[in-house]
């Protein structure tokens, strides 16, 4: 029996009980609104990435009259089990689109670019 088949279990069990949902407090998001612009950019961050590492980006941004929308995912939504972690990655993705899709309608955006 080797240490794995004990320890494979517990992890198992407590990441089901930790990820089972994914709290929205997980995922964070920064939306500009430029009157003039008919272009989104959207930002989806590397690994571990935060808000604060686009700040240089963002300003330049909002110089050149753009609208964005930026993603900060927390290191949080990964779990040792792959479903679970699946799971949260779909969640993300449908809240991302959802998103998406109601700035496009309410502020008829023309173009959308996704850097990520």
């Amino acid at each position: 029996m080797g240490l794995d088949n004990i320890i494979n279990p517990i992890f198992r069990a407590r990441s089901k009980k930790r990820f089972r949902s994914l709290p929205l407090n997980h995922v964070k998001k920064e939306f500009f609104y430029n009157k003039n612009s008919r272009h989104l950019f959207i930002f989806l961050p590397p690994w571990c990435g935060t808000l604060k590492q686009i700040s240089k980006l963002k300003k330049n941004l909002i110089k050149k009259g753009c609208s964005f929308l930026a993603y900060e995912f927390s290191p949080k939504i990964l779990s040792s089990n792959p479903r679970i972690t699946r799971r949260a990655f779909i969640k993300i993705e449908r809240t991302a689109r959802k998103d998406i899709s109601q700035l496009i309608k309410r502020y008829e955006f023309k173009e959308c670019t996704i850097i990520g």
